[in-house]
């Protein structure tokens, strides 16, 4: 068992948490602490956790004293260049979600749950599950401008979302939003 009180949060820590995503994390580790070995904390030389400052207070505020060993994973070998990666990494998102896919599999009350941000927009239940997918098209555009050239060629309201075409849905995201 590791002791909380010798581990130390990072004070350069650049990410935070919103009290409402915090309490849902505090209700995850609550409710499926056996995922904190899958994602433990990583620290290095005396304690210093640089992955998994919020896990650490939602244990903290849970009144954990002390944590299995295999909860915290110690990435000293590592040079102060992977480090700095390392950091920035670990809390990156890649990809995006299907909604349509998600919401396949999931109701928006368990999503809300768990602590995912629903679309602003409503999201239409589906009861079926979707058709297996054979073949799929990605349009990426690089700028706004490209996006909305691409709209006019398929003469779109450029405040569309997506749009369907027999089987087909084309969905205009704006990631950098």
């Amino acid at each position: 068992m590791i002791k909380l009180s010798s581990l130390t949060p990072n004070p350069r820590n650049a990410r935070d948490i919103e009290q409402e995503k915090f309490d849902k994390l505090c209700e995850s580790i609550k409710r499926d602490p056996e995922f904190m070995e899958e994602n433990p904390l990583k620290i290095v030389e005396n304690g210093l956790i640089l992955c998994g400052n919020m896990r650490f207070r939602a244990l903290r505020a849970l009144d954990y004293t002390e944590i299995p060993d295999n909860w915290v994973k110690d990435v000293s070998r590592f040079d102060a260049e992977k480090r700095r990666r390392l950091i920035v990494i670990d809390n990156l998102m890649y990809g995006f979600y299907e909604w349509d896919v998600l919401i396949g599999e999931y109701s928006e009350e368990e999503l809300v749950e768990w602590g995912v941000d629903l679309p602003v927009e409503p999201i239409e239940e589906n009861p079926e599950a979707p058709p297996p997918v054979s073949h799929a098209l990605k349009i990426q555009c690089d700028d706004i401008d490209d996006l909305i050239s691409l709209r006019d060629m398929l003469d779109i309201d450029d405040q569309a979302k997506s749009i369907t075409f027999g089987k087909f849905k084309m969905i205009f995201e704006n990631r950098k939003e």
